[in-house]
């Protein structure tokens, strides 16, 4: 058996709604925040971080800080994150060409300090 090592998770997952509706759930802040349980206190800049604090009981003590690295209308959102040394760069992917949205969820590890 032949396995090759990588350093990425990836996961697709196809929704009912057009791209420009699942775009602006996940590139508006405040809806944003209500899919992934964090107020936000600013918007979504690329070169920009945005700050808020986690809203998801039991975690309500802990910060959530993000930078966005791409923002391609409809198309690419890629940010960094840092919950854990090991996950660096969540990207999802939206394939505008379907009626509803393909969305492709992408998380890299950081690079490993030596």
């Amino acid at each position: 058996m032949n396995v090759e090592s990588s350093d990425c998770i990836e996961k697709s997952v196809q929704l009912r709604a057009p791209v420009s509706r699942v775009w602006r759930a996940i590139t508006d802040a405040t809806e944003f925040g209500e899919w992934f349980r964090v107020k936000l206190e600013g918007g979504f800049e690329v070169g920009r971080p945005v700050v808020g604090n986690i809203t998801y009981p039991g975690y309500e003590n802990l910060r959530f800080e993000a930078t966005v690295e791409r923002m391609e209308p409809e198309t690419l959102f890629s940010f960094t994150w840092h919950p854990v040394p090991q996950i660096q760069t969540p990207k999802t992917r939206l394939d505008p060409r379907r009626l509803s949205s393909s969305v492709l969820r992408t998380w890299t590890a950081a690079p490993r300090s030596r």
